[in-house]
C-alpha cells in the first residue's frame, strides 16, 4: 500500500470499496481481488497478498422504526461485509450498542471509536474496525470538529450535531507498512461547518509531519466537485480523490 508523501487518498460514504495494492491505487470496485466464495468470508483474508481492502460505511443510526430499523438491516449489513471482506472499515453515525452488535457479528475485526457526544459512549461514533490479523493499532487520537478540538463535545460553528475525526497510526502485520487513518463526517446542515471542517483535517494532516501514507475517510455531505469542503483546499494537490 503506497500513496503519495503529503497526499491525502479519499472516501466517500455510504459504502465504497477499494483496494490497495503495495505498488498503486487502483479505481473502486464492489469486489477485492482474490475473493472466492465462502461461507466464511469473515473469518479469514481471502485477497491477494499485498493488496489492502478498504471500506466506507455509514451505518445509519440505529433507528427502531421501519423501512430504516436496525433489527432488519443489521443482518443485511453483516452479509455485506462478509461477502467484500475487507480489512478495515471506517464508519460514519454508529451508535454504541449497533457497534457493539457489528462487533458479535464480525468476530474477526476489533473496533477503535468514542462517541461524539462526550468522548465516551454518548452520540454516534467515528469507529474503525479492523481485522485483527491483518492490521495492529499503534496510537489512536480523537479531536472535534470546532475551534476548541481537544474539548470532547465541542461544536462552534452553527452545527447542531457535533462532528469529530478518529485517527489511528496502524502497522500492516502483512506488509510491515505503517500508515495512517482519518475517519469522520462533516455536518449535513451547515455548509461553512464543512468548510471549517476541511481546513481543521489539513492542518491536524499537516501538523503529523509524517511522510506516511495517510487515507481520508469522508462522508462529506456535499457533492463532488461542487463544494469547497470536498476538496479541502483547491491551492494544490493536497488530496488525491481515489
Amino acid at each position: 500500500m503506497i500513496m503519495s508523501n503529503r497526499k491525502l487518498e479519499c472516501f466517500l460514504a455510504h459504502v465504497l470499496v477499494l483496494w490497495l495494492p503495495l505498488t498503486g491505487l487502483l479505481a473502486p470496485s464492489q469486489k477485492c481481488p482474490g475473493q472466492v466464495s465462502s461461507g466464511l468470508a469473515d473469518e479469514t483474508n481471502r485477497h491477494a497478498p499485498g493488496t489492502l481492502c478498504v471500506m466506507t460505511y455509514n451505518l445509519r443510526f440505529a433507528s427502531p422504526v421501519p423501512p430504516n430499523a436496525w433489527p432488519q438491516r443489521r443482518p443485511i449489513m453483516r452479509e455485506l461485509i462478509q461477502n467484500v471482506s475487507p480489512d478495515l472499515i471506517g464508519t460514519q453515525e454508529g451508535l454504541h450498542g449497533q457497534l457493539q452488535d457489528m462487533a458479535s457479528d464480525l468476530p474477526t475485526y476489533d473496533w477503535i471509536g468514542v462517541g461524539r457526544d462526550d468522548g465516551l459512549e454518548k452520540g454516534e461514533f467515528m469507529a474503525v474496525f479492523y481485522r485483527k490479523k491483518r492490521l495492529e493499532p499503534m496510537t489512536t487520537n480523537y479531536f472535534w470538529l470546532s475551534d476548541t478540538p481537544e474539548v470532547a463535545g465541542s461544536s462552534t460553528w452553527g452545527n447542531k450535531n457535533r462532528r469529530m475525526v478518529t485517527t489511528v497510526k496502524f502497522r500492516d502485520l502483512q506488509t510491515k507498512q505503517e500508515f495512517y487513518l482519518l475517519d469522520t463526517h462533516f455536518d449535513h446542515e451547515v455548509q461553512l461547518a464543512r468548510e471549517k471542517s476541511a481546513e481543521l483535517v489539513r492542518k491536524r494532516v499537516e501538523d503529523l509531519k509524517t511522510a506516511l501514507p495517510l487515507l481520508l475517510i469522508v462522508d462529506f455531505n456535499a457533492a463532488a466537485g461542487q463544494n469547497k469542503a470536498y476538496h479541502l483546499r483547491e491551492d494544490d494537490n493536497f488530496i488525491a480523490d481515489t
